[in-house]
């Protein structure tokens, strides 16, 4: 996707950026504070920061998908902090901390 790991950062971090303000928009329209079946752009961001640094193999990708959707269902510890937070920084925030937490562990399997 972007072979430059500087870039790929800066995409993510403009990613975050914007995500913050789409789903702060929505959950306004939605008229609810938690995290809306609807909303995916913190999911897709989620996968993003997954695979940030990780060689794409047919097992990457599957043990990367897996271990981050497990940690943002469960929301044990740092994940389920993060949701706590206010407004959008909590819909997103459990999405990128499980992501961050899957991103060390598929760097240490692969």
């Amino acid at each position: 996707f972007i072979e430059n790991q500087q870039l790929y950062f800066g995409f993510l971090f403009g990613m975050f950026v914007i995500s913050i303000s789409i789903v702060r928009y929505a959950l306004k329209q939605f008229k609810r504070h938690e995290d809306p079946s609807e909303i995916v752009l913190d999911e897709v961001l989620g996968c993003l920061i997954t695979f940030w640094g990780i060689s794409l193999t047919s097992q990457s990708v599957l043990v990367g998908f897996l271990l981050f959707r497990a940690l943002d269902i469960i929301k044990f510890g740092w994940v389920k902090q993060a949701e706590s937070f206010a407004d959008a920084w909590g819909v997103i925030g459990d999405d990128v901390v499980a992501a961050l937490i899957a991103n060390g562990i598929l760097r240490l399997l692969f």
